[in-house]
C-alpha cells in the first residue's frame, strides 16, 4: 500500500499493521507515478518504490516472514495490555452506554472526551455563557460581532483594552479564514421559494434552539481564539454554525485542518444538499468529509504551509457563502448552479488553493 497523504499514526496505518500488510503514506506523489495495473515492489524497511519485480529484494525478504518480536516476552506483554487501549466500544454517541463508566479502553476514553469536546464547542451559548477574556474585532473602524481570545503571541502592537483591529492579528491561519470570509462581498439571503419558506417555518416553530433570543443552544458569540499558529473559529451564520480548527507551522506533519459543519433552517433534504455541496467542494482540495443527517465532519493534514493556508482561504469562502443557502436546495439543478458558482470564485480568487508545494 502506497499513499500520498496520511500518516504512521492514521487509521490506515494502524488496519495495515493489523493485516501485516507493507504500507508507505504521505509520498504526496504516488497516484501520479504509479500507473495502473503497473507491477511495483514495496520497500517498507527502505521507504522505496522500484518499477517492476525485484527478485533481489524479494529473496531477501520473503513474503510472509514473521517479525522476529512474535513471541518474545516484549511482544506477549504488549498482547496483554492491547486488549486495555485498543478496543473501541463507545460506537454510537446517542447509545445508553456513551457515559465516563463505560469507557473500558483508553480508546473509549479518547473517544468520549472527543465527542463531548466537539458537543461543548457547539453548545458553549447555552446559560447565556460569555466570554470574558476575548477583545471585539474592529475591522475598518467598526465593531464587529467576532470575539478574539489570545492564548499568548496570536496578537501584535498596542491596542486598546477591549478591541482588537484586524493589523493586530498575528495569527497567520485566522488571517487566512478572514481573507477567504471576505474575499467575495456575500450577496445577500437568497430568494426563498414557497417551499423553503414554509420549510423555514416549521422548523423555526418546531426548534427552539433556531430562536436566536433566550436560551438556545444557538445562542453564542463568534469566536475565534488564536495563537501565531493555530486557530479554533466558531461562529453562526444565519442557522447553521461552522468551527474551523487548525495548526498551520513550518512542519508539513503538524499542521492540519478539523472542519465542523451543524444546522440550518430547512427540511433535512434541503440541508443534506448543502451539506454535499460544501463536501464536493471541499473534496476538490483534498478534505475528506463525513456527513450525519445535518451534520459534517471535514479534515486534512500533513500538507505544507503554503497548501494549508490556501486550504484555509477556501474554508473561509465556503463558511460566509453558504449561509442560508440550505433554505433554496429544492433540486439538483440549484445544487449545480452554486456549485459552478462557488468553484468559479474560488479560482479567481484563490487560484494556488489547487497547487501544493511538494516535501
Amino acid at each position: 500500500m502506497v499513499t500520498d497523504h496520511g500518516g504512521i499514526a492514521g487509521h490506515l496505518a494502524t488496519v495495515s499493521r493489523e493485516f501485516g500488510i507493507p504500507a508507505l503514506f504521505g509520498t504526496f506523489v504516488a497516484t501520479s507515478k504509479i500507473k495502473d495495473k503497473a507491477i511495483i515492489t514495496v520497500d517498507t524497511y527502505s521507504r522505496k518504490v522500484y518499477k517492476g519485480k525485484a527478485e533481489a529484494l524479494l529473496r531477501e525478504f520473503p513474503a510472509g516472514r514473521i517479525s522476529s518480536i512474535k513471541g518474545s516476552p516484549v511482544y506477549i506483554t504488549l498482547e496483554k495490555v492491547l486488549k486495555h487501549i485498543t478496543p473501541l466500544n463507545l460506537t454510537d454517541p446517542k447509545g445508553n452506554n456513551f457515559t465516563p463508566d463505560g469507557c473500558h479502553s483508553y480508546h473509549d476514553i479518547t473517544r468520549f472526551c472527543h465527542e463531548k469536546a466537539v458537543k461543548e464547542m457547539f453548545d458553549s451559548g447555552k446559560n447565556n455563557r460569555k466570554i470574558r477574556a476575548g477583545k471585539r474585532l474592529v475591522v475598518n473602524d467598526a465593531p464587529t460581532q467576532w470575539w478574539i481570545v489570545d492564548l499568548g503571541d496570536g496578537l501584535k502592537g498596542s491596542m486598546e483594552r477591549d478591541t482588537v483591529r484586524l493589523e493586530n492579528i498575528a495569527s497567520a491561519p485566522m488571517l487566512a479564514i478572514w481573507e477567504g470570509i471576505t474575499a467575495v462581498e456575500w450577496d445577500g439571503p437568497p430568494p426563498i421559494d414557497t417551499g423553503g419558506l414554509m420549510s423555514i417555518m416549521v422548523q423555526s416553530t418546531m426548534n427552539r434552539n433556531l430562536c436566536a433570543s433566550g436560551q438556545s443552544s444557538y445562542a453564542q458569540n463568534d469566536c475565534a481564539i488564536i495563537s501565531k499558529n493555530f486557530c479554533n473559529l466558531s461562529c453562526r451564520f444565519g442557522y447553521h454554525y461552522s468551527v474551523a480548527q487548525t495548526f498551520v507551522s513550518d512542519q508539513s506533519r503538524e499542521n492540519y485542518i478539523r472542519f465542523c459543519f451543524k444546522g440550518g433552517a430547512a427540511d433535512l433534504n434541503r440541508k443534506f444538499r448543502r451539506m454535499k455541496l460544501i463536501e464536493e467542494i471541499l473534496a476538490r482540495y483534498d478534505f475528506q468529509a463525513e456527513i450525519h443527517e445535518d451534520y459534517m465532519n471535514a479534515n486534512i493534514e500533513g500538507y505544507d504551509k503554503f497548501s494549508t493556508i490556501n486550504r484555509l482561504k477556501v474554508l473561509g469562502y465556503l463558511i460566509m457563502h453558504t449561509r442560508q443557502l440550505d433554505m433554496i436546495m429544492s433540486n439538483p439543478a440549484r445544487v449545480a448552479y452554486y456549485k459552478k458558482k462557488f468553484l468559479k470564485d474560488i479560482s479567481f480568487r484563490f487560484p494556488q488553493a489547487g497547487k501544493q508545494a511538494k516535501d
